[in-house]
């Protein structure tokens, strides 16, 4: 509404709700706007409305203009695809993309705005945008969109964050139980190995608990036809915590016929068994992470 009020002229902003505005039939700034890769897409959830702003300047006489706003606020489900060869300490990229699907590219241009920046910014200072994820780069890339169908170009953007998992709950509650589950294990070797009965009770409680706590932590990785840095963390750790019932078996026999033989045999283990279980862990993340 543009008013003159005591020879200066004034202005009220408006608010539409979107049936309201619609049932105008006139310009929709959202027609076509599309959401891509949109897999559940809650109503219940979202908030739209138009926002009419009267905007005016006298330069020789009164010069008025119209910006209509509209304002969407609300919840979907994105489908992405994730490379989690590294998990969990892989960094992925979230991409939000918006297209157009009325107007062809000739007749249509995405224009990034100071409002669109601030407001990235604004979510960016948040303590924890994305819960269990670093948000540690982000970028907008015009994006136009093909139509298969039509083999028409429509005006596109794209938001491409960059984000790292949180990893230290997996190293704290996964990956450090495990260690000290094989660490037990192997403690098992600076046992006489005359006392195979006591060396083997330790070695197969262990290897049974390190199977209950994989079923335990089985919930929280993911299902994938491919190995991930934490498969691989598992699988070695059931192998390691293998080795030491045979070990103890094979030194109960070799102590019999070479006790020499038998006590190298036993300085090697006790040096580099759990030794060797840790590096290659630890070689596993660093080449992954």
């Amino acid at each position: 509404l543009l008013y003159k009020h005591k020879d200066e002229f004034e202005f009220e902003e408006c608010i539409f709700s979107t049936d309201e505005w619609r049932k105008l039939q006139v310009i929709q700034p959202d027609y076509g706007i599309r959401f891509k890769n949109v897999i559940i897409d809650d109503k219940s959830l979202q908030k739209e409305n138009y926002f009419i702003q009267p905007a005016f300047k006298e330069i020789d006489g009164l010069e008025s203009e119209l910006n209509v706003l509209y304002n969407f606020e609300g919840t979907k489900k994105i489908r992405s695809y994730f490379n989690l060869k590294s998990f969990p300490f892989d960094r992925q990229k979230l991409k939000l993309n918006l297209y157009q699907t009325r107007y062809l590219l000739d007749d249509n241009h995405t224009i990034p705005s100071d409002w669109t920046q601030r407001e990235v910014e604004k979510y960016l200072a948040q303590t924890e945008p994305i819960q269990g994820w670093t948000i540690v780069n982000y970028k907008m890339n015009y994006k136009p969109e093909f139509d298969p169908n039509t083999t028409t170009w429509t005006d596109g953007v794209e938001y491409v964050f960059t984000v790292d998992r949180n990893s230290g709950y997996y190293i704290y509650k996964v990956i450090f139980p495990i260690i000290l589950i094989l660490m037990i294990c192997w403690s098992a070797v600076w046992i006489d190995p005359k006392e195979i009965e006591s060396r083997l009770t330790i070695t197969i409680v262990c290897l049974l608990s390190l199977i209950a706590y994989n079923f335990v932590i089985d919930s929280e990785l993911p299902k994938l036809e491919y190995l991930t840095t934490m498969d691989y963390i598992i699988l070695i750790s059931y192998v390691y915590a293998a080795i030491p019932n045979f070990l103890s078996i094979y030194s109960f026999q070799l102590i019999k016929k070479n006790k020499p033989l038998a006590e190298k045999y036993e300085t090697i283990e006790k040096r580099y068994g759990l030794l060797s279980y840790i590096l290659i862990i630890f070689i596993i993340v660093i080449i992954n992470a």
